[in-house]
């Protein structure tokens, strides 16, 4: 029945050779469809949209989505509304628990050149004749692949490309070392007890804009950073060591990273690295200063 539908698709000539490339959304091992996606005609139904996070950020790969689709549906459509095409995934195994529903699951990838703002993710069942259900819409909140550099003088920028929890440890020069992670997400040392705070040294500090998918809660983001931003920032000059601690992988197998090190402001990366975590690198203590060092940096 499976093979049923992909026929009358292309009987009406639905399905081609075009691979998508130009399509602004990416479903990995799904069939392209170029063009807009059918009016419906059936009243078959995705009955589940499951996405850990709604937020997605320009140029992100590989987010998982699953769900359900009423029992005569086949196939799910999936595309943005003016977009190039749309993908058809084929719909897999009754549910334990509903066995008159299908389910079914997608590795969706995103163009880098996504604007910011929200998207509807359109998500509509097929059947076995070709016929679309009405789409149900998966509302996205996209954000920026890139780390806006406005006003900075030092920023150190991790990305990664699966829904593991890694942390960016960037130890400043000095002795001691001071070492800003998300155990201490500023460079900026408190006075002590009964010392009013110094606004000016705050000011100067670096800082961890975010804990990106802490304890493997996912945030959509794959992104941390330390940035020195602001008039007043003063990055202290000598050698800094940057590393990237595997916390978890958050039951994914492999999470690829790199990290670029940017100045004054400028888009051109001045020091890059690159690597990948698995499972063993997730072992041990996750405290200030753990993980692999990705660079060494003088300022």
């Amino acid at each position: 029945m499976r093979a049923g539908w992909l026929v009358v698709l292309g009987a009406c000539g639905g399905l081609d050779a075009d691979p998508g490339i130009r399509a602004e959304l990416q479903i990995a091992g799904a069939q392209f469809v170029a063009g807009a996606m059918p009016a419906s005609s059936t009243d078959i139904r995705v009955t589940a949209i499951d996405s850990l996070n709604n937020t997605i950020r320009a140029g992100q790969i590989n987010k998982a989505l699953s769900g359900r689709v009423q029992g005569d549906g086949r196939a799910v459509a999936l595309g943005f509304a003016d977009d190039a095409g749309y993908w058809i995934v084929p719909a897999a195994a009754a549910d334990l628990n509903l066995p008159d529903e299908l389910t079914w699951s997608a590795r969706a990838s995103f163009a880098p050149t996504l604007v910011p703002g929200t998207r509807d993710l359109l998500v509509a069942a097929v059947d076995d004749h070709g016929a679309f259900g009405p789409p149900d819409p998966l509302t996205l909140t996209v954000r920026s692949g890139t780390l806006d550099l406005t006003g900075t003088k030092l920023a150190f920028a991790l990305r990664w490309d699966t829904e593991a929890d890694l942390d960016l440890h960037v130890v400043l020069p000095g002795d001691p070392p001071v070492i800003v992670w998300w155990g201490d997400g500023s460079s900026y040392i408190p006075p002590p007890p009964g010392t009013p705070p110094d606004p000016v040294a705050a000011a100067a500090s670096g800082i961890l804009d975010a804990d990106s998918n802490d304890q493997c809660v996912i945030d959509g983001r794959r992104a941390e950073s330390v940035t020195w931003r602001g008039d007043a920032a003063a990055p202290p000059h000598g050698t800094y060591a940057v590393l990237v601690d595997a916390f978890s992988l958050c039951a994914v197998t492999t999470a690829h990273w790199t990290l670029d090190v940017f100045r004054e402001g400028d888009p051109a990366s001045v020091a890059h690295a690159e690597g990948t975590v698995v499972d063993s690198d997730t072992r041990g203590q996750h405290v200030a200063g753990s993980g692999v060092r990705a660079l060494t940096f003088d300022n």
